[in-house]
């Protein structure tokens, strides 16, 4: 731990802050000041550099209550003792926790590397910055008065002293005074220009609005070529050199993914985009700097990149819903299981090592960076990330990934991981930073990215469409059938960490209900209750499991409690028998039928096929192949029977209520919704959905509609990059 020395003057200063918590109004603003911040005790209102920042009541008096007590921990008993007073009925330890992390956030505080706030194992807080009064009124200075050994408590002077004679100072002491406070300024400034902290260089690259997914520095380090997406339009190659205002439209339409010693790129075209754009694919293709034809190669690529010699090709690729690390491409090095997925793979300089990005969840970028070790296979693996985006080599022995940590405030962050498994914050800003390469004099290539989900609803009436929730991380998840209900997900800032459940009636006006922890997946048949995932995004070792949670009081309800990592699940008509998507350990995901209460589950489908909607009389069951076919499975067991093909982007989102029809819904922009008849397999259009600003959006999804197809919800991320060469970080 951290060791503060608490002064005469910090007991003093707390005695003062208790005072001034106690008398509240009826005294002048006590503010504190402790770095770059002041806290106004009676206003409860925290500034930053005279700025007013947005701090709730719970965390700002956890902060008043640290500050009383400056280089002394704080016991959590303590804390909830001055937070919730006697007959409170919360979940105090979610409720401090929280209050705790939003102060952090506040301050741009990190529970790992502390400036302000040190949590005390097993204890509670202490705050270790130094406090000070901050412009004290005269009523502060009064309060000398109060002090012990100053004044009485009624005022009345207790020790009278003749106050002494002060001597008239010669005009040599001002001199000397002068010629000194001249010669201490001259050392102080040598002092700070040789030791002040320098700031990094942020170089702009990129001035347009929209979305920037990759780039890669030239072979000789003096251009970047990266994709970008402006204004909704489809992602191109653009051309640019550090320090000049001319940026060069490659005329191609593709994204880039590396580029070799020898000027060869390697390249994206038609980059599509699934579950809330977590993921992307598209087809692999090659072509010169100097070219314009890009020559096809390999489909279903997510990522790859060339060997130090140019010659091979490490992908990360699909086949169907099972992806692999493939180097050189055929070969397979490394396939997850259990609805895991990669990303992100870089080749080291040497060639003796391959780094890329493992998510243990399905459709979610929780998980860590993985050096895989060519020679003997080993592997070598960073800690756990709520969600972690951009991979780069730094050099042989060092990589670079950026990371967003669970509970700490600020945007995703730079981090440092060597060969030998230590890891070190580099650098954490207010918005998020993704790495995409290093040039030959270790400047970093990076984009500083905007993120935000919106979500909009479309209903009757003919009105334009709004939107309908303001969390910042939001992902609907189902729609009761007469679109009344919307059941939604959330996470990130002003969420607890890992997701939770939320249900928001869709009307006008209406504020989401909180329900509890867990990722959602559907309302139960009497909409008196939702099932979840649980633990979901929070400790992805953990073994997902479904439960239940009360729409109105009650208390949730394990449904499962097995080995099989749950993915997704809905009800059966009755309410008696659940269906569920989950993967055996070291097998592919598959679906599974469960009565309530029983001890197993029973598949349903083979691996790899994903079954998830139920038709309304319960006898059938939608299911999509790897093999990008539609089929019909009995509920009960036997063959199933096929409809049709669909799109890689498409999924099943519900049966109507006549059971006569199918929609399926693509994302995309715009996404678009399909009624099928399952008697003929025949396809209508239903809905065509796009944002009314496409600027950073890259595709729309999911698209819930209601039974009838008239009501219908969607929603999109919106991601804004601006690209920067950093030296000096």
């Amino acid at each position: 731990m951290r060791k503060y020395r608490r002064s005469h003057a910090d007991a003093k200063l707390g005695f003062i802050v208790r005072c001034a918590l106690r008398e509240g109004s009826a005294r002048k603003h006590l503010r504190l000041q402790f770095g770059q911040f002041e806290a106004d005790l009676e206003k409860q209102q925290l500034y930053k550099r005279g700025f007013p920042i947005r701090l709730e009541n719970l965390p700002f008096l956890v902060l008043a209550a640290l500050l009383e007590r400056p280089g002394i921990a704080v016991s959590r008993e303590e804390l909830r003792a001055r937070l919730w007073p006697n007959g409170t009925h919360v979940d105090f330890d979610e409720g401090l926790n929280t209050a705790v992390r939003k102060l952090r956030q506040a301050l741009g505080d990190s529970a790992d590397t502390p400036l302000f706030i040190e949590t005390v194992p097993r204890k509670g807080y202490i705050l270790i910055a130094p406090v000070a009064e901050a412009g004290a009124s005269s009523d502060i200075e009064n309060d000398q008065r109060l002090l012990p050994g100053n004044h009485s408590g009624n005022g009345v002077s207790g020790d009278v002293r003749p106050a002494p004679t002060l001597l008239k100072p010669s005009r040599n002491f001002f001199n000397v005074l002068a010629v000194v406070t001249v010669l201490l300024a001259v050392s102080l400034w040598q002092v700070l220009r040789h030791h002040a902290p320098s700031q990094p260089d942020f170089a702009r690259l990129s001035f347009r609005r929209g979305t920037i997914v990759s780039a890669r520095v030239s072979p000789d380090s003096q251009q970047v070529v990266f994709g970008a997406a402006w204004d909704g339009k489809p992602f191109r190659l653009f051309l640019v050199r550090a320090g000049s205002p001319d940026i060069r439209d490659l005329g191609i339409e593709a994204d880039i993914l590396a580029i070799s010693r020898s000027g060869q790129m390697a390249v994206m075209l038609h980059r599509h985009f699934g579950f809330g754009t977590v993921w992307s694919r598209g087809t692999l293709a090659t072509v010169s700097l100097t070219g314009t034809i890009p020559k096809e190669m390999l489909d279903d690529v997510s990522s790859a990149d060339w060997s130090p010699d140019g010659s091979k090709l490490a992908v990360v690729h699909y086949s169907g819903s099972t992806c692999r690390l493939e180097f050189p491409i055929g070969q397979v090095l490394y396939e997850p299981t259990g609805g895991a997925w990669i990303s992100h793979a870089r080749i080291s300089p040497d060639g003796n090592r391959i780094a890329f990005l493992e998510h243990p969840l399905a459709n979610d970028d929780t998980g860590h960076a993985v050096i895989l070790h060519l020679r003997n296979g080993q592997k070598t693996l960073s800690k756990d990330f709520s969600g972690i985006v951009g991979l780069a080599w730094e050099n042989a022995g060092d990589l670079l990934f950026t990371a967003t940590e669970a509970g700490v405030g600020g945007g995703r962050a730079i981090f440092r991981f060597a060969i030998n498994g230590s890891q070190s914050l580099l650098r954490r800003e207010s918005v998020a930073l993704t790495i995409h390469d290093v040039t030959s004099d270790r400047g970093l290539l990076l984009t500083r990215d905007v993120q935000g989900d919106e979500v909009f609803g479309h209903f009757q009436g003919g009105n334009p469409d709004r939107i309908v929730t303001c969390l910042n991380v939001c992902v609907p998840a189902d729609l009761s059938g007469d679109g009344s209900q919307l059941l939604v997900s959330g996470q990130g800032e002003g969420v607890s960490p890992g997701y939770r459940t939320y249900v928001l009636p869709t009307a006008t006006g209406a504020a989401p209900k909180l329900l509890g922890n867990g990722q959602p997946t559907g309302f139960a048949p009497d909409m008196q209750s939702v099932i979840v995932l649980f633990p979901w995004g929070i400790d992805p070792t953990q073994i997902t499991q479904l439960r239940s949670l009360p729409v109105g009081p009650g208390e949730p309800k394990a449904l499962t409690h097995d080995s099989i990592l749950h993915i997704w699940a809905t009800w059966f008509p009755d309410g008696k028998k659940f269906l569920f998507l989950g993967a055996e350990p070291h097998h592919a995901a598959r679906s599974w039928t469960q009565e309530v209460g029983a001890p197993n589950a029973t598949p349903l489908s083979p691996e790899g096929v994903v079954a998830l909607k139920i038709s309304p009389d319960g006898t059938t069951v939608a299911a999509i192949g790897p093999d990008q076919k539609l089929w019909l499975y009995p509920a009960s067991g036997g063959t199933p029977k096929l409809l049709g093909d669909v799109n890689a982007d498409e999924e099943v989102d519900r049966w109507s209520t006549d059971g006569k029809y199918l929609f399926l819904t693509a994302y995309g922009l715009p996404a678009e919704v399909d009624r099928v008849d399952v008697k003929t397999g025949a396809r209508s259009l239903v809905q065509r959905v796009s944002p009314p600003d496409p600027a950073g959006v890259l595709a729309v999804g999911p698209v819930l509609v209601s039974a009838d197809a008239h009501i219908y919800v969607y929603a999109y991320p919106r991601h804004l990059s601006t690209l920067y060469i950093v030296h000096g970080l």
